[in-house]
């Protein structure tokens, strides 16, 4: 159960007993896909599909997509909001229009909630963190004997793990390593 010790790129005791495998480190067997998920980061109920190493990068440029979206269905639905000057009161403006009201409230709810899931995404990047990591630390047998702190054991700066998500060849995995410095990776 130490994360220092002499195995390479598989962390002791860590099995899959639904997949019959021995895990990589930072991999996770998936209960919705029941598939085990290398460098697992969560399961999108949006996509109905995991996001781990292989799509991180189009998860994030997906978030993105969808907040350019929705931006610009805000501004369309301001601009409706025009007719305000034309319409005799603001109580017959409201009472004709509560439905752009209304698209206008239920499209900023998702504006704010997708920017947060989106600068959220980014910073565990930044950090080369997922999500898992994060808010199950203490339950993961490589971070146990870590301490928690803003940097992941991972972290290799953010341009190395920038490019770790983002300029990867595709057909390509990490292998996580064990030393003596902490965790490292390199590429396969």
């Amino acid at each position: 159960d130490n994360p220092e010790s002499s195995d390479f790129s598989f962390f002791e005791g860590r099995y899959c007993i639904q997949c019959q495998l021995d895990l990589a480190l930072r991999a996770k067997h998936c209960d919705f896909c029941n598939v085990c998920i290398s460098t697992f980061d969560h399961h999108c109920t949006w996509t109905d599909n995991c996001v781990g190493e292989k799509n991180k990068a189009i998860f994030v440029f997906y978030l993105l997509i969808q907040f350019v979206y929705l931006a610009y269905s805000l501004y369309i639905i301001l601009g409706s909001f025009d007719k305000i000057e034309n319409s005799s009161s603001l109580h017959s403006f409201i009472f004709k229009e509560i439905h752009l009201l209304f698209l206008c409230i239920i499209n900023m709810l998702f504006i704010v909630f997708v920017w947060t899931l989106f600068k959220f995404q980014v910073s565990l990047i930044i950090n080369n963190q997922t999500t898992w990591e994060n808010y199950c630390w203490h339950k993961i047998p490589y971070y146990v004997k870590t301490t928690r702190s803003i940097k992941s054991p991972f972290d290799k700066g953010i341009v190395q793990n920038l490019s770790y998500v983002f300029c990867k060849k595709s057909n390509s995995f990490i292998v996580w390593k064990s030393e003596v410095d902490l965790l490292s990776f390199k590429d396969k």
